[in-house]
Formats: structure tokens, C-alpha cells, sequence
């Protein structure tokens, strides 16, 4: 994934941060395919709950896990899990502090 793909600005990370209860999660295509292929039901077009970004990530981290669990010399399972890593930090960003 290119640096700058999916990275929030500061105005929509400020955004999802000013006390709302709900965040919309705009993903990648690239990150639509890797739910997809892990068969992770999500829906980008609604605001989601907290509650619900944090089952997203869970499913997500679970997939990083499985990937970085192959062996060492499969490159594209490396690759793989860090896409994941990346989706999740990106999404994490997004949920509020409390």
C-alpha cells in the first residue's frame, strides 16, 4: 500500500474526535479487498459505533495474526499481514479518546 493511501488528514481524524459517538470509516479499495478476502462484513457507507470499530478490529487483527503466523519465507503473507497492521492503525486513530 502507497504511504499516503488511507491516511486521514488532521481534519477528518478532528472530525471523528469532537466528542461523536459514531465514526465513518472511509477504506481503500485495496482494504475493501482484504476484508473481502477474509470474509469481514463491513459497511463503509454508515457510521459505526465504537463498539463496533473495536469488533472490526479485532477481525482485522486476527487476520494480521493468521498472516504473520505463515512462515518467514512467504513474502506475500508478510505483505499481507502488514496491509492488516496498517488498516488497523489507521482505523484505531479514528476512535475517539475518552
Amino acid at each position: 500500500m502507497p504511504a499516503t493511501e488511507g491516511i486521514l488528514t488532521a481534519e477528518e481524524r478532528d472530525s471523528n474526535r469532537k466528542g461523536s459517538d459514531s465514526v465513518k470509516i472511509g477504506l481503500t479499495d485495496r482494504e475493501r479487498e482484504l476484508l473481502a478476502a477474509e470474509e469481514i462484513v463491513f459497511d463503509p457507507d454508515r457510521d459505526h459505533t465504537d463498539e463496533e470499530v473495536l469488533e472490526l478490529l479485532e477481525k482485522i487483527y486476527d487476520a494480521e495474526i493468521k498472516y504473520s503466523s505463515f512462515p518467514r519465507d512467504d513474502a506475500r503473507a508478510a505483505e499481507e499481514a502488514v496491509n492488516y497492521a496498517h488498516m488497523a492503525d489507521r482505523i484505531q486513530a479514528l476512535i475517539p479518546e475518552k
